[in-house]
């Protein structure tokens, strides 16, 4: 039978510095089947919480034999022999090991003893007894020095003295509320976009709508002017009826355009040329032509369904509201080659992921991160304001480039600063289907994508700021992931952070919260893209092939930060050539002066005669 004597002692110092004797005394018998009896000296005034706690303790006899080392910390502490206390709680397999030491002048070295269900006691009496409890160690509360005893842990062999102890349990502590808070920073949007996803209603079609698609005017910026997508594209759009369709290309390109127009047999659509590319140019190149209250820019490569218009024109019923985007799929290949497959996966991820993003911001604070140039309505009346064309052509971006990309983010900017809501409308009869990079281009347009963001999204948080207190939620779940959004770092972070701070942990303890965390991250790269599997089911084997290029992603995203000044498309013929147009430094004498480069054509059009720009525009030449 093991013996051992365990003092356990209410310490306190009194005013004149002397010591109370303890106030508690218990006489442990031990062995391997019975329970310890518990003696309460006679005199010792135990609150009955406190008694009863000690009743209710089971101490088991440890097998193992330690020692501790006696050591006093600092050299100031004139009473050793008074250090009579339990130090160390800890959860070693099942049991609570109190390691307890006596130091005096006649013993340097005891043994521990193992109990169960004794830390309520010392928990209870922290706040009125002499000592400072913690899970490392104890410490006097009235010693400023705070007097350290060397220690040695049983279970672990490991050794240190206790304010180390303490600043490793610590540290612990610091990295597990660090990473509770990453870990909500980071998956809170997930979960709220994920209820608000499941909310957002499209607005429906009114009964008797007062706009009709006879309200539309679409308006196609194209570089070459021709070509079977072309064609389909405006098929699909005169399909929906609209009142007209202006095709602005180029110069080069005028006369192939009109041979294919000619060709459709069609009287709704008319040309329209600049002498170089440029999509702002050429949107308000087409400005003085429209004559209805509803303006669309559509891309060259999009299909549209037979009834977009009206769902389109559904939210314009508000006269609040400034401008509407539309649900985007992926044109799958036919018969694609692997690279294509692989390609276009990653292609019909980003749209999805897009939408999702669109329709949950839209559901918690009517934002969304850009009304795409894919396809989007405005009112005309707030296209063709001298105040928006001013800033249109001759937007500054850093206060020292005059930007002319980004068309789309900055009328979406536009709107939210002059209080025009924002429709989004999320319906299989609004969804347009689009063509993208299935090559190595695609890189090359991530790369556009990603600088465009950068632009728009600092602008958006710290130029302009009215997402702020307009757009709370988007702002946060969208617009700051541009500069806080990297995949591989947060990952690996709050791994590292639970690591550190689960290091008192049991073994099994550890690993099913691994699994579980691991579990959750896996979880999380595919949840908002759920709809796409679904559609497509045989694409979940490429799985791997997302995850992969959502880590390497941050590479493109750290090459687009310090590349914001190159604004190539790199992936279109002939789309480069007024690249030089795109970003041009200005100084400050030069913006005072307003002797700013304009992107406004000031010639007449070569296959129709019109004055152009109108009177109104022409405040913008140097």
């Amino acid at each position: 039978m093991y013996m051992a004597t365990c003092i356990l002692s209410r310490h306190r110092t009194t005013a004149s510095g002397g010591s109370r004797k303890p106030a508690l005394t218990v006489d442990q018998g031990f062995n391997n089947n019975t329970e310890t009896i518990l003696h309460e000296p006679s005199g010792s005034k135990l609150r009955s919480g406190d008694r009863t706690a000690l009743q209710k303790a089971r101490y088991f006899a440890t097998p193992h034999s330690a020692r501790v080392e006696r050591s006093i910390g600092e050299k100031g502490f004139q009473q050793p022999a008074t250090l009579e206390s339990l130090l160390l709680t800890r959860f070693y397999e099942s049991a609570v090991v109190i390691d307890r030491l006596i130091v005096d002048e006649r013993r340097d070295e005891t043994e521990f003893a193992v109990l169960c269900g004794i830390w309520p006691l010392f928990s209870r009496n922290e706040r009125d007894s002499g000592w400072r409890l913690t899970s490392c160690g104890v410490f006097h509360a009235e010693d400023k020095k705070e007097s350290r005893v060397v220690l040695k842990k049983i279970f672990t062999g490991r050794k240190g003295n206790a304010s180390d102890c303490l600043v490793r349990e610590n540290l612990g502590q610091a990295a597990f509320n660090l990473f509770v808070s990453l870990f909500l920073y980071r998956y809170l949007r997930l979960v709220v976009n994920l209820f608000a996803f499941s909310r957002l209603r499209p607005i429906p079609i009114p009964d008797i709508p007062r706009l009709t698609s006879q309200d539309v005017t679409v308006v196609i910026p194209s570089i070459e002017g021709d070509g079977e997508v072309l064609w389909e594209t405006i098929r699909s759009i005169l399909a929906t009826e609209p009142f007209e369709i202006i095709l602005v290309t180029i110069d080069a390109h005028l006369t192939r355009a009109e041979l294919m127009i000619k060709h459709m047999c069609t009287s709704k659509v008319r040309i329209r040329s600049v002498s170089y590319p440029n999509k702002r140019r050429q949107m308000v190149h087409a400005l003085p032509d429209i004559r209805t209250d509803i303006t669309v820019f559509a891309d060259d490569d999009v299909l549209w369904p037979p009834k977009l218009l009206p769902w389109m024109l559904a939210p314009l019923e508000d006269e609040s509201y400034g401008g509407v985007g539309t649900n985007q799929r992926l044109r799958r290949a036919e018969a694609p080659t692997l690279q294509q497959r692989v390609y276009g996966y990653l292609n019909a991820l980003y749209l999805e992921r897009r939408n999702f993003d669109c329709a949950s911001c839209m559901y918690m604070d009517g934002g969304l991160p850009c009304l795409s140039g894919r396809t989007v309505a405005y009112r005309s009346n707030i296209l063709k304001d001298k105040a928006f064309i001013e800033g249109f052509t001759q937007e500054v971006w850093l206060g020292r480039y005059q930007l002319n990309a980004d068309d789309d983010n900055f009328i979406t900017r536009w709107l939210v600063s002059h209080d025009k809501k924002i429709g989004y409308q999320y319906h299989k009869e609004a969804e347009i289907l689009t063509t993208l990079e299935d090559n190595p281009n695609f890189v090359k347009q991530c790369l556009r994508w990603s600088r465009s963001n950068w632009r728009s999204n600092i602008t958006s948080m710290f130029c302009e700021r009215h997402v702020w207190r307009k757009q709370p939620w988007s702002t946060y779940a969208v617009y700051q992931t541009t500069l806080l959004q990297w995949a591989f770092v947060w990952d690996c972070l709050l791994l590292y952070l639970y690591h550190t701070s689960t290091s008192a942990w049991s073994y099994d303890a550890r690993m099913l919260g691994l699994v579980t965390l691991l579990s959750w991250m896996l979880m999380s790269k595919f949840l908002k893209l759920l709809g796409h599997y679904i559609r497509h089911p045989v694409d979940f084997l490429l799985l791997p092939v997302s995850i992969i290029f959502g880590y390497l992603h941050g590479l493109i995203k750290a090459k687009a930060m310090i590349s914001l000044n190159v604004t190539a498309w790199g992936t279109r013929d002939g789309a480069d050539d007024d690249d030089g147009s795109r970003m041009i430094r200005v100084n400050r004498k030069q913006q005072e002066a307003g002797n700013t480069f304009s992107i406004l054509e000031t010639s007449s059009y070569p296959n129709e005669k019109c004055e152009y720009p109108p009177s109104f525009l022409r405040c913008t030449t140097v």
